[in-house]
């Protein structure tokens, strides 16, 4: 099997889209900088697990690299790689006599944990991190999205009702335009005194256009406030969203680098080595034979200029078996596309999060100059 594996299971990432703020004319200064602060935070998380792919991706490209050497290898040297390898594991399946053993761990999964076993308790503990992480990023991407839900309702309500009170206030407008026409009609048709009945009309009137203007006002005042506080949600949803995109394509990695589907399987594989390997001591007396198999193999393929030839210790099975081959091909190629979508994504979130900045600068002409000031801060 190959050194990395597939989850089969579908990826809960795959129709997730960030929902950026878009960038508004801002007087505020203290919400300038928020605004900025919020896409430089963002920018730097980007950049790192941007930076963190790259390097994987990397690893995996130099293993690829390595089979299209052997694909493109002489005759007589995969005939001595094939002889070198049937040795190895002739010799390692000596040493798997005891079914049992070879009923727990995959000799694929147990040349993996000896490789990684230095360094398992940070594995562990990072995947059981990462995964409590992961759920608490869950939980507020949920609660920001029934929060984002609210605030446009509340600004929909708001807006509504200053739209009912400007069709109201033209109404007004309208019927104070009436009555002034009939209170002239009957001074000057009738010769009426109409004092009291304009003054109790334009009082009337005065008070009415005075509490619409003040509900109207009212409503806009809290509109705005809910228009801030709804940027607010959703600069900290897309930030959210951005974390959770990336925690979950590393456990996505880590499960498919170690052949696990959760921490608990993790630490379950280990334990089941860790018997195994205790097993294998009784088969000791066969240590030095492989050992030297392996290092016969070992330099075959260094003197095929591999640049990581150790990882063919444990799938010596590929130079033997060419399905064997075909499948690590095939989940070598699935990951670096993996990594390579990880990629593409967190650059176009850089992208997105630059060209809001600069479109910020932009509306904010005025105050260009201390909002790229705010950027050259997070720059150093």
């Amino acid at each position: 099997m190959g050194l990395f594996k597939r989850r089969n299971k579908k990826q809960e990432t795959e129709n997730l889209k960030t929902v950026l703020p878009k960038a508004y004319y801002e007087e505020d200064a203290e919400l300038r900088k928020q605004f900025v602060e919020s896409y430089c935070k963002q920018m730097a998380e980007v950049s790192g697990q941007l930076e963190e792919a790259k390097r994987e991706y990397e690893a995996v490209t130099e293993a690829l690299t390595d089979i299209q050497l052997l694909d493109e290898a002489e005759p007589e040297q995969m005939l001595a790689v094939v002889q070198a390898a049937t040795k190895v594991l002739d010799l390692n399946s000596a040493r798997e006599e005891v079914k049992q053993e070879q009923n727990k761990i995959s000799q694929t999964d147990y040349f993996h944990m000896m490789d990684i076993e230095k360094d398992y308790p940070k594995l562990l503990k990072r995947m059981e991190e990462d995964e409590n992480y992961c759920q608490a990023v869950r939980s507020d991407m949920h609660y920001l999205e029934g929060e984002k839900g609210s605030l446009k309702f509340e600004l929909s309500e708001h807006n509504e009702k200053r739209e009912s009170l400007g069709k109201l206030s033209r109404g007004l407008v309208t019927a104070l335009a009436i009555a002034i026409a009939m209170l002239i009609f009957a001074v000057v048709g009738f010769a009426l005194d109409i004092t009291v009945a304009g003054s109790i009309v334009f009082l009337a009137a005065a008070i009415v256009g005075v509490s619409i203007l003040c509900m109207y006002q009212n409503h806009t005042y809290k509109a705005k406030l809910i228009e801030q506080k709804l940027n607010k949600a959703i600069s900290l949803l897309n930030s959210t969203k951005i974390k959770y995109v990336n925690i979950t394509n590393s456990l996505d990695h880590q499960y498919i680098k170690h052949n696990v589907n959760n921490a608990y399987e993790f630490s379950r594989l280990f334990e089941i080595y860790r018997e195994a390997k205790e097993e294998r001591i009784k088969f000791q007396k066969t240590a030095g034979e492989l050992r030297k198999a392996e290092q016969d193999l070992l330099e075959i393929l260094y003197n095929m200029n591999l640049r990581n030839p150790q990882i063919w210790l444990y799938k010596a099975i590929a130079f033997v078996d060419k399905r064997e081959m075909v499948e690590v091909r095939h989940e070598f190629n699935t990951n670096r596309q993996k990594l390579r979508e990880q990629m593409d994504y967190n650059s176009k979130a850089m992208n997105e999060c630059k060209d809001q900045i600069m479109e910020f600068a932009r509306i904010n002409s005025r105050h260009a100059d201390e909002i790229m000031q705010i950027v050259d801060t997070f720059r150093g």
